[in-house]
């Protein structure tokens, strides 16, 4: 987006939402934006609390939520998860107890070299995620088949309205 200060997106003849190239990839107001802006992992969830910590859970287990919640969407209300690729952190598993208490286990499925980074794609419990890894970290070194500790931070977790006719 290096030719654009600020970008519009429209559906139907509506404008979505507009604003820099910075400001929609880090608050995208729909779907249509987030994948738009390039995001991959966007998963169907249900917001559980917003007591203290925002929770939400989805195919990939229970998540806290870093961002705002979207206008209008309680406890118990169906969500898009979107989890930014670059925010997650992925290291080898050697044993069934190590790495933190609120890490994800999953298997690499996919592992793609990618100049200075490594695209993962990761089966975590019911659903997959795609990371991306720095060559220096130590995810990089996994290969598929490879069981690894996946560590979610808050700042990598956010929310979307899930549209109406996707409500079950």
């Amino acid at each position: 987006f290096a030719i654009a200060d600020s970008i519009v997106f429209m559906n139907d003849g509506s404008v979505v939402q507009a604003g820099s190239p910075k400001s929609l990839f880090s608050a995208p107001a729909s779907e249509l934006v987030a994948r738009s802006m390039g995001m991959r992992n966007i998963l169907p969830g249900r917001l559980v609390s917003t007591d203290g910590s925002a929770l939400v859970t989805c195919a990939i287990g229970t998540l806290v939520v870093g961002g705002p919640i979207p206008r209008d969407v309680g406890p118990e209300e169906d969500v898009l998860v979107v989890v930014d690729e670059r925010g997650v952190s992925a290291v080898p598993a050697r044993s069934p107890g190590d790495g933190p208490p609120d890490a994800l286990n999953g298997m690499v499925v996919v592992r793609e070299f990618h100049g200075g980074e490594s695209e993962l794609h990761i089966r975590v419990g019911e659903g997959q995620l795609i990371c991306l890894i720095a060559q220096r970290d130590a995810g990089a070194s996994v290969q598929e088949g490879d069981e690894v500790k996946l560590v979610i931070p808050p700042a990598a977790v956010s929310l979307l309205p899930r549209p109406a006719e996707e409500h079950g």
